[in-house]
């Protein structure tokens, strides 16, 4: 028995099915608006949603933003051209990643945890593929 891709079973499923078209469409107008922007703004916008006729650019930043508004009626004629239909063109900053450094915390284990490690460690062979691995967890608690 020969296996579905995977664009047949997205297709297929309930609720599921309707996103891979959209996705597609987002990947496809990504790629026009990219076509259509000067090479400094490519990598500050980003297209975030399409609803009906209205589209959604994201900027990395508000100075990306503004340019990219002075952009936007040559844009949608430009799209237009290339066969879509966009009504507006919205235009919004990016909100900033969380700062995932702040999140992150240094983890150690209890001392009865770090010395079983230890142990397990001197155990194993020289060639095993754990060794690096437990051996580092190790150092954690050291």
């Amino acid at each position: 028995m020969r296996a579905k891709p995977l664009s047949d079973f997205l297709r297929a499923g309930q609720g599921v099915g309707e996103l891979l078209p959209q996705a597609e469409k987002l990947l496809a107008l990504r790629k026009a608006v990219a076509r259509l922007l000067p090479p400094n703004l490519r990598t500050l916008a980003e297209v975030a949603n399409l609803k009906g006729d209205k589209l959604l650019i994201q900027a990395a930043n508000s100075a990306a933003a503004a340019k990219l508004k002075l952009y936007a009626p040559g844009l949608r004629d430009g799209l237009a051209r290339a066969g879509y239909h966009i009504a507006a063109i919205k235009i919004e900053v990016r909100p900033a990643a969380p700062d995932l450094a702040k999140r992150t915390r240094s983890r150690t284990l209890p001392e009865p945890a770090a010395k079983a490690l230890q142990q397990l460690e001197a155990e194993l062979s020289d060639d095993s593929p754990l060794r690096p691995v437990i051996s580092r967890l190790a150092t954690k608690t050291r």
